[in-house]
């Protein structure tokens, strides 16, 4: 999926049910570090100032994605109306995700 919401998948010929689920692209809440107890304080230093590891590693980039929540019926193909035909060839469908 790209940050306009456009996405493909190759799908059988026939009526199909369809499932979106973007909940791989909210962001995480950061994670509190835990420290252990006697850690020297040239290390805690060096872990607080997020700095990258000194072995050659680098951060984890953050995702390029902008997300935006919808409504967790449309996370199983059981729970939603998402229902179309697809017919041979490219064949492009909008889905419009609502609130209610």
């Amino acid at each position: 999926m790209d940050e306009q919401g456009h996405w493909e998948a190759t799908l059988p010929i026939g009526k199909v049910q369809v499932s979106v689920d973007n909940r791989e692209f909210e962001p995480r809440p950061p994670r509190a570090a835990i420290t252990p107890p006697g850690m020297p304080p040239d290390i805690l230093g060096k872990l607080r100032s997020n700095a990258p590891p000194s072995g050659g590693g680098s951060a984890p980039k953050p995702a390029s994605h902008r997300y935006i929540k919808i409504p967790e019926r449309y996370y199983t193909a059981e729970t939603n109306d998402l229902e179309f035909t697809v017919e041979s060839g490219t064949t492009q469908h909008d889905i419009e995700l609502k609130s209610q």
